[in-house]
C-alpha cells in the first residue's frame, strides 16, 4: 500500500517523465512510455499490487490522476479479455472497488491528461465515444510504445 507521500512522489515522477518525453520531441507519448521513462514500478508491477487498498478513488483522481491512469494503462497493456474483465483487473490492482460513475471519471482523467500533456488519444468515432476508457487503454498502451516495439521485434 502506498502512503500519500509516495502517491504524490509517483505522480510527480510521471508528470516529469511526460514533460521530458515531450521536450525530446517524442510524438504521441503514451502513458506506458512515461511509466518506463520514470522507471516507476520498482520491481514487478504484479508484486506492487494492490497499490491503493482502502483509498478513496474520487480523491485519488483529484490528487494523482496521472498515477491512476498509469495503473489503468498498465492493466490495459497486459490485458486480454472483454471490458467487464478489465474493470475487475483494474479494481484488483488498485485494491478498491470502481463504480460505474468512477469508470467515467477515469475516462475523463485520460482526456484531461491528453489535453494537458500532449499524450496519445484515440481516434474520433462511435466506438471511442461509447467505450472511451477502453479505447484510451488501447491507444495509450500500445501506440508505438517501446514495450510494443520490443515484443514485436522478439516475435511474441
Amino acid at each position: 500500500m502506498l502512503g500519500l507521500g509516495e502517491i504524490d512522489a509517483l505522480e510527480r515522477q510521471l508528470r516529469a517523465a511526460i514533460v521530458a518525453l515531450n521536450k525530446r520531441g517524442v510524438l504521441n507519448v503514451t502513458l506506458i512510455e512515461a511509466v518506463d521513462e520514470a522507471a516507476l514500478w520498482v520491481g514487478s508491477f504484479e508484486d506492487l499490487a494492490p497499490f491503493l487498498p482502502g483509498a478513496n478513488l474520487d480523491n485519488l483522481l483529484t490528487r494523482a490522476p496521472t498515477l491512476v491512469c498509469a495503473i489503468a494503462a498498465e492493466i490495459g497493456f497486459r490485458f486480454e479479455g472483454v471490458g467487464t474483465q478489465y474493470w475487475a483487473k483494474l479494481a484488483d490492482a488498485l485494491g478498491l472497488p470502481i463504480t460505474i460513475p468512477q469508470r467515467a471519471e477515469i475516462g475523463k482523467a485520460f482526456y484531461m491528461l491528453a489535453a494537458k500533456h500532449n499524450i496519445s488519444r484515440p481516434s474520433e468515432g462511435a466506438f471511442s465515444a461509447h467505450f472511451s476508457i477502453i479505447s484510451f487503454m488501447k491507444i495509450l498502451c500500445t501506440a508505438g510504445s517501446p514495450r510494443t516495439k520490443l515484443t514485436k521485434a522478439s516475435g511474441e
